[in-house]
């Protein structure tokens, strides 16, 4: 299999993780004037500031500026060098920067010339880094909100009550054509998992739907401490029910629903205009 791609953001980019996991091949080509291979980065390419016209590449060996008309030599004596111990022998990653452009096409000028344009904008830079440096964007300052949730993400098993999970509960939102029912494992700290998801068709208006519904309040989900550990949240623990107040056949199925139940694990809340603003306190 064959992946080749422009990376995207640090930490969310698929060829960055793919690149990772392989032996990280880098191009080396010597230094014209003292022979030390290394692999070229942005950070030595070297101008006056407001005059791309006088970029040079300063060599990590001797400091001495290379002209780009060496660069035809220097890529003809160049070579793969593989940078880290890949996990699969047989997975190889390559990577190469548009400093490698051979001459006539992308210059170390027009580098330094689409670099000093890209100032003042963040957007233009990370364009800058992906598409002509080849590696990933790293956010700065203050995170976003999506990138701090994402960052928090763990791994569990769909289907299954984590190590940290001590009872059940049900959100069920109740619509025209559908029921669709969350179960959510709780722990301690008011932490909670997600572990399952059904949509059941029909809606309040058929019985069936109502049916299934009450077969999956009495199902039983996996501990990950073992099969021995299964819980069945349903008899012990409240089931909150999550649902609408829509006029009309929904609202006077809800009650007669939460009412068969023939115990005080089920609540109506009503659905209310606007965001959620705070829980509605628990009758008794």
């Amino acid at each position: 299999m064959f992946l080749a791609s422009t990376p995207t953001i640090k930490g969310l980019s698929r060829i960055e993780r793919e690149f990772e996991a392989s032996d990280q091949r880098r191009y080396v080509v010597p230094c014209p004037h003292c022979g030390c291979e290394q692999h070229l980065v942005f950070e030595r390419l070297r101008w006056q500031s407001g005059q791309p016209e006088t970029a040079a590449y300063v060599c990590e060996g001797c400091e001495r500026p290379i002209a780009e008309h060496h660069k035809t030599q220097m890529l003809a004596r160049g070579r793969w060098q593989a940078t880290a111990t890949s996990a699969d022998p047989l997975t190889v990653g390559f990577h190469l920067s548009s400093l490698y452009s051979p001459v006539g096409w992308l210059t170390w000028e027009r580098i330094a010339r689409d670099w000093e344009a890209a100032q003042g904008s963040d957007e233009a830079k990370r364009s800058f880094v992906n598409t002509v440096l080849g590696e990933t964007w790293v956010e700065t300052g203050e995170a976003p909100d999506w990138q701090r949730l994402y960052e928090r993400r763990e791994d569990f098993a769909w289907s299954s009550v984590p190590k940290g999970g001590l009872f059940l509960t049900a959100g069920v939102d109740v619509q025209k054509n559908r029921i669709e029912a969350s179960i959510w494992a709780w722990g301690r700290g008011l932490e909670s998992w997600l572990i399952d998801h059904r949509i059941i068709d029909g809606g309040p208006g058929d019985p069936g739907c109502w049916a299934q519904l009450a077969a999956l309040l009495i199902e039983t989900w996996p501990h990950v401490s073992g099969p021995a550990s299964a819980w069945r949240g349903w008899r012990s623990t409240p089931v909150t029910k999550r649902l609408p107040s829509t006029p009309g056949p929904v609202s006077r199925a809800l009650p007669r629903c939460c009412r068969s139940r023939a115990s005080t694990d089920s609540i109506v809340l009503p659905r209310l205009p606007g965001p959620p603003t705070s829980m509605p306190p628990r009758a008794g």
